[in-house]
């Protein structure tokens, strides 16, 4: 759930791994790093093409890697990474990832009241090191 407060987290998510290199931008860079199995997650701008749309959505589904539709245009996402326009975008780390969806999550869910890994009394989940 994108609104007001956790969009500009999750803008800030999208910088900061442009910054860290961990994103390709446009795409022909987004379909090159799904190709490659780098691509971690797709995010669309709200206004590509139909083509486009449909290019990105097919390459992500063969590769199995999830895509988003973003509530921002082109020109809005271009200006999170520095560039005229962007059409999607593709988050190249697990952690970019990760908190992404932490930004996005609203505030009274689980995914944003604990991270499932490092609490596994409440999930279930054990590594043999909590035993």
């Amino acid at each position: 759930m994108w609104n007001e407060l956790n969009g500009k987290r999750a803008e800030g998510i999208i910088g900061l791994a442009k910054r860290a290199g961990a994103l390709a931008v446009g795409t022909e860079q987004v379909v090159e790093s799904v190709r490659k199995g780098k691509a971690q997650l797709v995010l669309v701008a709200s206004d590509v093409s139909d083509n486009t749309a449909k290019r990105l959505q097919d390459k992500a589904s063969y590769r199995n890697v999830p895509l988003e539709l973003l509530p921002i245009d082109m020109n809005e996402l271009g200006h999170l990474v520095g560039k005229d326009h962007a059409a999607a975008v593709a988050l190249l780390q697990e952690g970019f990832v990760r908190s992404y969806r932490k930004a996005i999550s609203p505030a009274g869910s689980p995914a944003a009241a604990s991270n499932t890994l490092s609490n596994p009394e409440r999930n279930g989940y054990t590594d043999g090191r909590n035993e």
